[in-house]
């Protein structure tokens, strides 16, 4: 390919190329010899030196990653440890939590039966005294009417003496008035 002219356009150079089609480029043709004894035993000490190299910067590549490896091994092996020691902790704590929770829960519940307790002597008090206060006012209502009924009989036995003596002091004046009106009738004649 040729590079016959170029031009300047506004934005920047422009080439015009020619190929040249019409002419095919041949390459050599390649020469085949035969390996000597001496060539060969170069080719297989070259073909060790080779294989040495090759291993010792495949291993010098492999070195790093070994080491990023071992070092990520180490580092999950760390994290299996911390995890580990972390549920325990967690699982130490829950269940001491756990525990205090029971031990709160059972407390609670005594507390709860000792106050229904104290509740049901103080129901079972009250009603105990409920029923000496109505035997008690049942007996004092009693005395107090058999008092009242006694007092009504003694006021009832009273009130009929009085009538009686009334009565009598009724029948004596009526007795004199008789008397006298007898007087007074043999007075009069």
């Amino acid at each position: 390919m040729e590079i016959n002219a170029y031009t300047e356009v506004p934005s920047g150079v422009a080439f015009e190329i020619v190929a040249d089609l019409d002419k095919p480029k041949k390459s050599p043709p390649a020469e085949l010899s035969t390996p000597t004894a001496k060539s060969n035993i170069d080719y297989e000490t070259k073909q060790l030196h080779a294989e040495r190299r090759r291993s010792s910067n495949l291993n010098s590549k492999l070195t790093p990653v070994r080491k990023d490896e071992e070092r990520r091994i180490e580092a999950k092996k760390t994290v299996q440890e911390l995890d580990e020691k972390f549920r325990e902790a967690t699982r130490l704590e829950l269940e001491v939590k756990l525990k205090q929770a029971e031990e709160n829960k059972e407390n609670h519940l005594n507390s709860v039966l000792v106050k229904c307790y104290k509740k049901c002597e103080m129901q079972n008090e009250a009603q105990k005294t409920a029923q000496e206060l109505d035997i008690k006012f049942r007996e004092a209502a009693k005395r107090e009417i058999e008092v009242k009924q006694k007092t009504a009989e003694e006021l009832k036995e009273m009130q009929r003496i009085n009538l009686l003596k009334k009565c009598h002091e009724h029948d004596a004046k009526i007795e004199k008035t008789k008397q006298r009106a007898k007087e007074l009738k043999e007075n009069c004649v």
